[in-house]
């Protein structure tokens, strides 16, 4: 049987790209070619798309870009994204796998990278666990350099038994307060609160806010921004992008730190943790609670109001001996 080889996507492949992610079994919105275009040229002439074809079937996909790094060819999946490593079509078996990985590193090797470094979606974001896959990335020289903790929460009918009985208090103290919640805000109205609390503290978000109004264009119902108001003025807010059809997610929550005592991100994220389980969601992913292997207690204070679940955000790294 012939082994899997990796080959770049034509025009026909690329046009059907985004509906064979969406049929994966791991697939994310970060794999999705509409949502690499935010970057424009960027990374023109870096990116690369590639099928993983088992003889003509295409089984795989993954978008990976070569830079030059200090004097070295250096590959990462994801670019521009928070997640990449390949979306499968079917859970890949033990020797798929290996042949998987092995197609990588020579297309790694033919491309005269030195490192390669992957970073695949968390795992309830796949029908099944992949870690078969990412044993066959240990087998094959691949190191685990990084593993964060996502924060989850697991949505069905005791979602709301798992909430604390704190956050259950705020969001009622918010409710009370007279704050109102507008689902699909306008971004202009939401990037206030993103001032008062990223900007105004010095920290920059990954996303301009040209950049987040074009994703919200391009990306209707997967990615959006839900405001909190008190008084007919922005006091907190969220960012949601839907993951896939398992996971929806908060990508910034935001709050104006004058404003905090009203209590409207919790309110925020306790509407968008019901709707969420209404349209059919299995999981939202709150984000990272810490940042290199390092904790951030007081995140993990606030998302353990809504969940204790943890998933490992794990970053694999291969590099030339």
């Amino acid at each position: 049987m012939v082994a899997l080889t990796l080959a770049p996507a034509g025009d026909r492949e690329t046009a059907i790209w985004d509906d064979a992610i969406d049929r994966s079994v791991n697939g994310t919105v970060f794999h999705r070619l509409d949502f690499l275009a935010y970057h424009g040229d960027r990374f023109s002439g870096r990116a690369h798309h590639l099928l993983l074809l088992n003889g003509s079937e295409a089984i795989g996909r993954i978008s990976i870009v070569i830079d030059e790094i200090d004097g070295r060819r250096k590959a990462f999946s994801p670019y521009g994204g928070s997640y990449g490593s390949f979306a499968f079509s079917s859970v890949p078996s033990y020797k798929k796998s290996q042949e998987a990985v092995s197609a990588l590193l020579s297309f790694i090797s033919e491309e005269g990278a030195s490192s390669c470094r992957l970073t695949p979606p968390i795992s309830c974001c796949a029908e099944e666990t992949l870690d078969t896959f990412h044993f066959c990335l240990l087998e094959a020289g691949f190191r685990s350099v990084n593993r964060d903790v996502s924060s989850v929460c697991v949505l069905d009918g005791e979602t709301e038994q798992r909430i604390s009985s704190r956050a259950r208090n705020a969001a009622r103290k918010a409710m009370s307060s007279g704050v109102e919640v507008v689902h699909n805000a306008d971004i202009e109205e939401y990037w206030t609160v993103m001032e008062a609390s990223y900007i105004a503290q010095g920290r920059q978000p990954t996303h301009s806010r040209e950049n987040l109004q074009y994703l919200a264009e391009q990306l209707p119902g997967r990615i959006w921004v839900d405001v909190a108001r008190l008084n007919g003025v922005a006091v907190a807010g969220v960012t949601y992008f839907v993951i896939n059809r398992r996971v929806n997610s908060s990508f910034y929550l935001c709050q104006d730190p004058a404003r905090a005592s009203t209590q409207s991100l919790t309110l925020l994220l306790l509407e968008g943790l019901g709707r969420s389980y209404a349209d059919g969601y299995r999981y939202f992913d709150f984000g990272t609670s810490t940042t290199s292997m390092k904790a951030r207690p007081n995140i993990f204070l606030f998302k353990e109001s809504f969940s204790r679940s943890g998933i490992f955000r794990e970053t694999f790294e291969w590099c030339q001996p």
